[in-house]
This record gives structure tokens, C-alpha cells and sequence, in this order.
């Protein structure tokens, strides 16, 4: 292109200024003046193309990452509101089955008795809840967070990034009080794992629990109420169950505004990808 635009410049050179023997030295001064002057021009616009071109060039190339991260993240936050919900559920469970285990009245039946030692059982279950945000930790690791343009996802990524530490912290908060109330307690003076069919799980090796009441003997019975009535008594143990109901119930709430902010930042990245 610059070659074409110099071919028509010195053209018009040549028409306005034609060489001739006579052609005073002040007019070819002048000439050349021209000429070297629109050198520099047209190379001025030559750097200005390339600069532009390579700009749009940067620019697409920075859009299209930013789009796949975006895609990227909106997975990684649709498999979270699968993993957030079931956390939910369990921690309402949990916070549901501490109250009963603490308040509900002497049992008679094995039915009774089998399900409120399973009960038992899942409070006592522990897991740590994993967050599904291998995306955004990419982005923070690698410096790369700023390649999303949009300040308000960029909010939101920080904000829920604050709500699962907030959640790791009142986990580990909560397993210290697990461990010094219930667990220490439980342990020592109950029989643990009646619900666990250990002959069948030793042979199988996998995990194996008695499926109905039918299956305990009587002396199993007898001895989950005694376990009961053991616990029942204990002031420690029901401080500790106490403190897991209002434990898991805290925890569940931190769950319920991660579900909130998961579902904003979805409709802002949803909204950005259609301006693609």
C-alpha cells in the first residue's frame, strides 16, 4: 500500500515539476524538500497502520481469552450450585438431627432406636466442603484476573472467593468443638458403629450398614438404649450438640449467600458473553 500511494506521489511530482536542463537548482531544492517530506509521511501512516492493526489484532486475541474464561467459570459455577446444594441439605439435616438427638424423648421400639442412632451417626459424619473454582484460581495464580474486563464479575468472584473462606473457617471452628464435645465424649463411653455390618464389610471391603432394625439383635438394642440414656445424661455431650445445631445452621447460611452470589455472577457473565 505504501508503494502505491509513493508510485502516485512521485507522479505528481513529476507532472508539476518536470526535469529539464533549464530547471533552476532552487526548484529541485524544492523537489526533493517535497519528496522526503512525504517520505516521511507515508511512513508515519505505515507505523500507524501496523500499530492499529496489531492493536485490533491484541485486542481480539484478549477478547477471545476472555470469553473462554468466562465460559470457563460459568462451569465451574454451575457444578458448584450442584456441590452447594447437597451442602445445604446435609447441614440442615445435621442441625435438624443434633436438636432431636438432644430433646426427643425416651425410645421403645427398635425402629425407634435404630433410627436415632443412625441419626446420630450422620451428625457425627464429617466432610470438608471443597469448592469447585479451579478457573478463578487459575486467573489469581497466574496475575491473569484483570483479563476480565467487567469490574462487576471481577466483584463477585472476589466476593465468593471471601465467602469460602469464611466457610473453611467456621469448619475448622466447628471440628475443634466436634472433637472436644462430641467425639472425645462419644467415643470413650459408647459402642460406636452399630449401624455397620462389619462381617460384610471385612469380606467385601467396602463399607456395608445394616439396612433395617430387623437386623439388630436384642443385645445390640439394649445396647444402643443404654448408649442413649448414657448421652442423655451427659452435660458436656449436650452442650456439644447444642453447639452443632448452631454450628451447622451458621454454616448453612454462609451456603445460602454463595448460592445468591453464584447466581448473579452467572446472570453478569451470561450477559457479557452476548456482547461477544
Amino acid at each position: 500500500m505504501i508503494k502505491f500511494f509513493r508510485k502516485i506521489r512521485l507522479n505528481l511530482l513529476m507532472e508539476k515539476n518536470p526535469t529539464s536542463a533549464k530547471a533552476s537548482a532552487g526548484a529541485k531544492t524544492g523537489k526533493y524538500v517535497k519528496y522526503a517530506i512525504g517520505e516521511i509521511v507515508l511512513v508515519v501512516i505505515g507505523i500507524l497502520i501496523a500499530v492499529n492493526i496489531n492493536n485490533w489484532n491484541k485486542n481480539g486475541i484478549a477478547r477471545t481469552n476472555e470469553i473462554k474464561y468466562l465460559k470457563n467459570i460459568q462451569a465451574d459455577l454451575n457444578a458448584e450450585l450442584k456441590n452447594n446444594e447437597f451442602s445445604i441439605k446435609a447441614r440442615n439435616y445435621k442441625a435438624d438431627f443434633a436438636q432431636e438427638l438432644r430433646t426427643a424423648p425416651f425410645v421403645k421400639t427398635k425402629a425407634e432406636q435404630f433410627e436415632l442412632y443412625r441419626k446420630q451417626n450422620f451428625v457425627f459424619g464429617w466432610s470438608y466442603f471443597v469448592p469447585t473454582n479451579n478457573t478463578f484460581k487459575e486467573l489469581s495464580s497466574s496475575g491473569q484476573l484483570n483479563s476480565i474486563s467487567s469490574d462487576s464479575i471481577k466483584h463477585y468472584l472476589l466476593e465468593i472467593d471471601k465467602i469460602y473462606t469464611g466457610i473453611a473457617n467456621a469448619e475448622h471452628h466447628m471440628r475443634r468443638e466436634y472433637e472436644q464435645y462430641l467425639y472425645d465424649i462419644a467415643i470413650p463411653n459408647t459402642t460406636i458403629l452399630m449401624d455397620i455390618d462389619f462381617d460384610k464389610t471385612v469380606s467385601e471391603k467396602k463399607n456395608t450398614p445394616i439396612q433395617s432394625a430387623k437386623q439388630l439383635s436384642e443385645n445390640q438394642f439394649m445396647e444402643m438404649k443404654r448408649n442413649f440414656i448414657s448421652m442423655r445424661n451427659n452435660l458436656t455431650y449436650q452442650n456439644g450438640l447444642k453447639l452443632a445445631t448452631l454450628n451447622n445452621i451458621s454454616i448453612s447460611k454462609m451456603h445460602h449467600s454463595l448460592e445468591d452470589n453464584i447466581n448473579r455472577l452467572n446472570t453478569l457473565i451470561s450477559e457479557e458473553i452476548k456482547r461477544n
